[in-house]
């Protein structure tokens, strides 16, 4: 089975370093964005699994992105993290479509355990619907 694609949006190279190295030593196969723009490129080359964004990018918000992405794959899970957390912020956020809102700095151990209960709920719909069709 092929690896799980999980992109890595922030526009602090340290904080993307740090993540993208993490998740890949779990196993997962990382994408790289330092804005919203390259987010978009990301998600239009090739599937994405999951999604990592950081809520406060050079050339947008992440909550202003998630439209855009869902329309690119809808069922992609999207975990945005920001350093500005408010209650506000989470709830525009989710409202916005974002499966999950963490606050920076985040735990990399935890990080990892949300996208993968992430990952493996969209794992086992994807299988729900391939057993409905045979």
């Amino acid at each position: 089975m092929a690896r799980e694609r999980i992109l890595v949006a922030d526009d602090e190279p340290d904080v993307r370093f740090t993540i993208a190295e993490h998740l890949q030593s779990l196993g997962y196969a990382v994408e790289e964005a330092d804005s919203c723009a390259q987010a978009v490129a990301r998600f239009r080359a090739g599937r994405i699994d999951a999604a990592i964004l950081d809520y406060s990018m050079p050339d947008g918000n992440s909550v202003e992105l998630l439209p855009r992405l869902r329309q690119l794959e809808p069922e992609a899970p999207i975990v945005i993290l920001t350093g500005q957390g408010s209650i506000a912020l989470a709830v525009q956020a989710i409202q916005a479509g974002a499966d999950q809102f963490l606050t920076k700095p985040v735990e990399l151990p935890a990080l990892a355990l949300v996208v993968e209960r992430l990952v493996a709920r969209r794992r086992a719909g994807r299988r729900d619907v391939a057993g409905r069709r045979r």
